[in-house]
C-alpha cells in the first residue's frame, strides 16, 4: 500500500459524482488519484465488477435482436452496435461504486422476498393437506367402531338369550393404594352373636315396664288438672292485656299436649293388655290340646275362626270383671258402629243421591 500526499483519505463508497464531474471538465489526462485498498475492499470491488459485466452483457445481447425477433452473433454486429456496446461499457464503468452496491442488495432482497413467500405457502398448503387427512382418518376411525360394538352387541346364541353387555370400565384416577378396614356399623339386634328373638323371654325381661306405664299416666293426668286449673285462673284476670292472652296460649298448648300424651299412652296400655289376653287364651287352648293328647285322645286343632272367638270371649270377660254388662255393652255397640260405617263406605251410590242399602236414609232428589 502506498501514501498519496495530493489527496485525503476516502471511504469506498462514498458518492463520488461531484469528483467526476470536477474530472471531465479539466484535462482528460490528469492522472487518477490513488487510495487505501485493504484486501475486503479489493474482493467487494471483484463482486461489483462482475455483476457489472454481468448486467452489461445481458443488454448487449438483447441489443443484437433484431425488431423482427433474429438474433445475430457478435461478429456479424456493426460498427454502430460496437460504438454502442463501448458507451454502455462507459457508462457502467463511470457509475459509482455505491450505486452499484444498492442495485445488487435489492436484487438479492427481492429473490430472497420471493422465496421465502413460496416456502410459506408451500408450507401452510402442507399442513391444511395433512389436517384434513387426519380429520378424515378420525371420522371414519370413528364410524368404524361404532358399526363394531352395534355388531357385538346385537349377536346373541339364542333369541331368549340375555343381552351380552361388556364388562370393560374405565379406571378411575383416584385409586386405593393401601387398603383401609372400612368401619361398618353393626347392630346387635340382627347380629347371631345376640342369640334368637324370643318374644316371652323379652315380655319376661321388661316386665316392669308395664307397671312404670300406667304410673306414667295417672302422673300426667295430675299434670292435666293443674295445667286446666291455670287456664281458669289466667282467664280470671281482669282487663285484656298481651300477657293475658300469652298465659292463657301457653296453659292451653300445655293441656293440649298432655291430652295427646295421656292417649297415647293409655291405647297403648289397652293394646299390650290385649295382647296379654290373647296370648293367655291361645296358651289355655294348647294346654287342653296337649292334655288331650296325653289322655291318648286324637290330635285336634282349632281353626283360625274358632281362635278369634275364644279371644273375643276372653276379652269380654276381662271387661266383665273390670266394669260390668255396661262396658261389655259399650264395647259391643262400638265394635257395630264400626262395622256399619265400613260397609256403608263399600256400598254404591243411587241415582238420588244416597246409599243403596236397608235401613239408611236417602236424601231428596
Amino acid at each position: 500500500m502506498t501514501e498519496i500526499e495530493e489527496k485525503p483519505k476516502k471511504a469506498l463508497y462514498e458518492d463520488d459524482s461531484d469528483d467526476d464531474d470536477i474530472v471531465q471538465s479539466t484535462d482528460i489526462d490528469h492522472t487518477p488519484v490513488a487510495q487505501y485498498l485493504d484486501d475486503e475492499d479489493l474482493e467487494e470491488e471483484d463482486e461489483f465488477e462482475a455483476d457489472r459485466q454481468r448486467i452489461g452483457g445481458e443488454e448487449i445481447e438483447d441489443d443484437y435482436e433484431n425488431e423482427d425477433g433474429s438474433s445475430e452473433t457478435p461478429s456479424a454486429a456493426s460498427s454502430n452496435e460496437e460504438e454502442d456496446i463501448d458507451d454502455v461499457e462507459a457508462q457502467y464503468n463511470s457509475l459509482p461504486l455505491s450505486a452499484l452496491a444498492e442495485a445488487s442488495s435489492r436484487l438479492d432482497d427481492s429473490n430472497d422476498n420471493e422465496e421465502a413467500d413460496k416456502r410459506k405457502s408451500k408450507r401452510a398448503e402442507a399442513i391444511a393437506k395433512a389436517k384434513e387427512e387426519l380429520w378424515e382418518k378420525q371420522q371414519s376411525k370413528g364410524k368404524d367402531n361404532k358399526e363394531k360394538e352395534r355388531k357385538e352387541l346385537q349377536k346373541r346364541a339364542n333369541k331368549h338369550a340375555p343381552t351380552e353387555v361388556t364388562s370393560k370400565r374405565p379406571t378411575s384416577r383416584k385409586r386405593e393404594v393401601v387398603e383401609v378396614d372400612k368401619i361398618r356399623s353393626r347392630d346387635p339386634r340382627f347380629l347371631s352373636l345376640s342369640g334368637n328373638f324370643s318374644q316371652d323371654l323379652f315380655e319376661k325381661s321388661f316386665s316392669f315396664l308395664k307397671g312404670s306405664l300406667s304410673k306414667e299416666v295417672a302422673e300426667a293426668k295430675e299434670q292435666l288438672k293443674a295445667a286446666q286449673l291455670n287456664i281458669r285462673r289466667a282467664r280470671s284476670l281482669p282487663g285484656q292485656s298481651e300477657d293475658k292472652t300469652y298465659l292463657i296460649e301457653e296453659h292451653q298448648a300445655e293441656v293440649d299436649r298432655l291430652t295427646h300424651e295421656i292417649q297415647r299412652m293409655s291405647s297403648q296400655a289397652k293394646t299390650s293388655q290385649k295382647k296379654d289376653i290373647e296370648k293367655e287364651a291361645l296358651r289355655k287352648i294348647k294346654k287342653e290340646e296337649r292334655d288331650k293328647r296325653g289322655e291318648g285322645k286324637k290330635a285336634y286343632y282349632l281353626k283360625d275362626s274358632e281362635k278369634r272367638k275364644r279371644v273375643e270371649e276372653a276379652q269380654k270377660e276381662v271387661l266383665r270383671a273390670q266394669g260390668g254388662n255396661k262396658a261389655v255393652k259399650k264395647s259391643e255397640e262400638r265394635k257395630r258402629k264400626r262395622h256399619e260405617g265400613k260397609e256403608k263406605k263399600s256400598l254404591p251410590w243411587t241415582k238420588t243421591g244416597g246409599r243403596d242399602s236397608v235401613g239408611t236414609k236417602r236424601r231428596k232428589a
